[in-house]
């Protein structure tokens, strides 16, 4: 399966928003729409929001956002991975989450890095999402009760990517 990308911008950026709040992820942590695009206004320099589209069908089928170095301010961490739910199930999740850790291997300046740590946040109820990351090599590094929303905890995932096995 291969995905290409489209960076977001200003004409595609409904598109993006459309993708994440129609999933359980957009309906937990976002409560409306103008919440969400604030929250993409607000991101920094370093974020990089993509549209994923699948390279047969030419179907629309996720977005990421990420953050070359959102964790500890020198690690690329995902922020979002949304895979529309009729596409969910399909290895778009698993295709979405070799090219992030791709784009965790370049740098900016177009050098490819020779390893690096990856990291992301995952609801510690979303059982699915968390065999996924494990299968793909991350693990649970800790867990923050409360991060985001009240009852919702959230578990630490970590991953050493590598040269060669992205």
């Amino acid at each position: 399966m291969k995905l290409t990308s489209t960076r977001v911008n200003q004409s595609n950026l409904q598109l993006f928003i459309d993708i994440i709040m129609s999933t359980e992820l957009g309906r937990t942590y976002y409560p409306s729409d103008a919440f969400l695009k604030k929250e993409i206004e607000k991101a920094s320099d370093d974020d990089e929001m993509l549209l994923l589209t699948d390279g047969d069908s030419k179907e629309l089928v996720g977005g990421l956002w990420i953050n070359r170095r959102g964790a500890f301010h020198s690690f690329p961490f995902l922020h979002v991975i949304a895979i529309k739910e009729n596409c969910q199930g399909q290895g778009y999740g698993r295709t979405a989450m070799d090219l992030f850790e791709d784009i965790c291997l370049s740098s900016t300046d177009g050098n490819r890095l020779l390893a690096t740590k990856a990291f992301l946040l995952v609801n510690s109820n979303n059982n699915i999402a968390i065999k996924m990351y494990e299968k793909c090599g991350y693990v649970c590094v800790g867990e923050v009760p409360g991060l985001f929303r009240k009852r919702v905890n959230e578990k630490i995932m970590m991953k050493n990517v590598r040269r060669g096995t992205a």
